[in-house]
């Protein structure tokens, strides 16, 4: 219960400086009231109802406390362990955040602490997260297939003091550091296995850690209340493709701000439970949404699998109906369909493609929602002879949600998934802008990225440039002001992006560097190119050139999995990638995916050449030419294969 405060007001001179006294009697005590204004006594007083004391603004620990409060028993999440999805209450959900908060303040977290966390997503990252939150501490992620030296360089920058890893090959990456970490206490373990000749004095287990004594007296509810919604709660570190990743300081009220336009956005319907998979790296702030924020704003329960590497398992197991995952995810899915679809036999395939012509028919009818009687009928029998079995056997059936987010997904990728009848929705957001924009309704049409927020407003710059201000920006470059004045100018964050709108969607052009101008003086925007090109399941990563040349050329990654498989149902005998690369069928394999490319563009945004790289780009080597979240860093791209490059002019 709201409890008002009242002021007392002076009956004769209206004046709030009335004080209340006590007369003593010998019988009796009668209350009576002076006015400090105009000396005067009275029994009676008119009250001044004063406006209610503002509720606090909720923070994320306090959001997890008050879920525990009002549903103990209901499931939070759902956890995997020795082949069993085992349910986790909030009320334990909410035990085991207290025993890593008071865990990691025995271990000296002191509020305002860095806590970093390098690993798979897992509901330990959860734990750790909300219990450094809880403690006051500020917490950020490293992407597991960051180098040994990008995890030291993550650690120093955000000065962690502890981190939590998740098994030993996480933990090589900083024991083998050759530069001492100032500022790195301890090491927390969750997965211990293979670890028993280690013996670094750092190191604890993350079990040892929750069983640490208590402070006593002190509770959970006692350390959250002392938070405040505008306390740095994570440092999310973008990418990297024009240097050195950044870290993107997020307060609790910009996180909740951007959750609460996520939910109504995507969830209206909160009367029923959504299943979903966490599969993403808990460092992506896309993944924070999906994971954390979605859960603890509402009735959506994610699931974990026992491994990352067993993803597509767990996918297949859930059978999620809410799904977000990046663009490259939603392609080497619907590649993995498509490269089995042709290796089936003839008359399946036949039953596909009739299929396939209906869904095409359909999609074409929907926005203007005249769909004739005899095409539904068809739609039906397409789902039940085609679809439907092609969905079971991926986990997608039951999808009612599908979010593609991350980067840009290929339109007709994103058709694709449409077509089988899975209803993917485009979303823009950033590190920095927070949750900016989704295509709303069933079905929209590919390409676009939709109408912005409830609570952002997006304009657009002089030069095409997607500017964004809300609640759910970010509040700054951590122990980087000149950055964070030139990304946020005046509440707007500059994105980068070049972009336009039609009939309220917003679209994105491309990044604002990246704009080729050919030697014509044409202007070219590489990434509508590459997504074409990515589109082909046999195509993994495409990079266009072209900037003040004669024409554009391609370094083109081959999907390893889909091309071996396609070279096997050929019989063509190979060794590894590098075989596959340098093999002329496979050479005319990506001719003929970028001839027909080339079909779909005008002349002058046509590739005239291209090459296949000799080796599959991996972020795990040192100075590679992709980011850990395989997005292309284009000038790097050029320098490593300068070579490749030159010989296509």
């Amino acid at each position: 219960m709201t409890v008002h405060a009242r002021t007392p007001v002076c009956v004769h001179c209206g004046s709030t400086a009335a004080t209340r006294i006590s007369l003593f009697g010998s019988q009796l005590m009668t209350s009576q009231y002076r006015c400090g204004q105009c000396a005067t006594y009275f029994e009676h007083v008119r009250w001044d109802e004063a406006e209610p004391a503002p509720e606090p603004a909720p923070t994320l620990p306090s959001i997890l406390l008050d879920r525990a409060r009002r549903e103990p028993d209901a499931v939070a999440l759902r956890v995997k362990r020795r082949g069993i999805y085992r349910d986790v209450s909030w009320a334990h959900y909410r035990e085991q955040v207290a025993a890593v908060c008071f865990g990691l303040r025995a271990l000296g977290l002191e509020p305002g602490d860095r806590v970093a966390v390098l690993g798979d997503s897992c509901p330990e990252w959860l734990l750790a997260e909300m219990g450094t939150l809880a403690a006051g501490g500020i917490c950020y992620g490293i992407y597991p297939t960051s180098s040994p030296a990008q995890v030291a360089s993550l650690l120093a920058h955000g000065a962690a003091s502890i981190v939590v890893v998740r098994d030993q090959e996480c933990a090589d990456k900083i024991l083998g550091c050759s530069e001492p970490l100032a500022t790195l206490r301890r090491i927390v373990v969750i997965d211990p296995q293979g670890m028993f000749d280690c013996t670094d004095a750092r190191l604890i287990t993350f079990e040892d850690v929750m069983r640490l004594p208590r402070e006593p007296g002190a509770s959970l509810e006692e350390l959250v209340a002392r938070l405040d919604a505008d306390d740095p709660a994570l440092i999310v570190f973008t990418s990297g493709t024009t240097g050195e990743p950044r870290g993107a300081v997020h307060s609790h009220r910009t996180l909740v701000a951007g959750a609460r336009d996520y939910v109504a956005c995507l969830l209206p319907d909160m009367s029923r439970s959504w299943r979903t998979v966490s599969h993403l790296p808990l460092n992506h702030i896309f993944e924070q949404f999906n994971t954390v924020m979605l859960p603890l704003m509402g009735s959506v329960i994610p699931h974990f699998g026992e491994r990352r590497a067993q993803a597509t398992e767990t996918l297949f197991e859930v059978a999620p109906d809410f799904y977000a995952s990046v663009p490259r995810y939603w392609q080497k899915l619907a590649s993995h369909v498509l490269v089995g679809i042709e290796n089936t036999s003839f008359l399946k395939r036949s039953v596909y493609n009739a299929a396939v012509w209906v869904g095409g028919r359909v999609l074409q009818a929907k926005p203007s929602g005249h769909c004739p009687l005899w095409l539904r009928l068809l739609e039906k029998l397409a789902w039940v002879v085609a679809f439907r079995p092609l969905l079971d056997k991926v986990g997608m059936r039951r999808v009612r949600v599908g979010i593609s987010g991350g980067g840009p997904i290929p339109p007709d990728v994103q058709r694709l998934w449409q077509l089988w009848g899975v209803n993917l929705k485009n979303l823009y957001g950033q590190t920095e802008g927070g949750f900016i924009s989704v295509q709303r309704g069933e079905f929209p049409q590919p390409g676009a990225v939709g109408a912005p927020a409830p609570s952002a407003t997006v304009r657009l710059a002089p030069d095409g440039e997607i500017m964004v201000r809300g609640p759910g920006s970010f509040v700054g470059y951590w122990r980087d002001e000149s950055a964070t004045r030139e990304m946020k100018q005046d509440g707007w964050v500059l994105t980068g992006d070049v972009g336009s709108f039609a009939e309220g969607n917003l679209r994105i052009v491309d990044r604002k560097r990246d704009i080729l101008i050919t030697q014509g003086g044409k202007n070219i925007t590489p990434q509508a190119i590459e997504d074409k090109l990515r589109a082909s399941s046999y195509v993994a990563e495409a990079v266009v050139f072209g900037d003040g040349r004669k024409y554009l050329s391609a370094l083109i990654e081959i999907d390893e999995e889909t091309v071996s498989q396609w070279a096997r149902s050929r019989k063509l005998s190979y060794g590894g990638f590098s075989d596959l690369a340098a093999a002329p069928e496979v050479e005319k394999l990506i001719r003929d995916v970028v001839q027909a490319v080339n079909s779909q563009v005008s002349r002058v945004e046509q590739i005239k050449s291209f090459r296949i790289l000799p080796r599959a780009l991996d972020p795990e080597i040192e100075g590679e030419p992709v980011t850990p979240t395989r997005k292309v860093k284009r000038t790097q791209m050029y320098d490593r294969f300068r070579d490749l490059v030159e010989s296509m002019y």
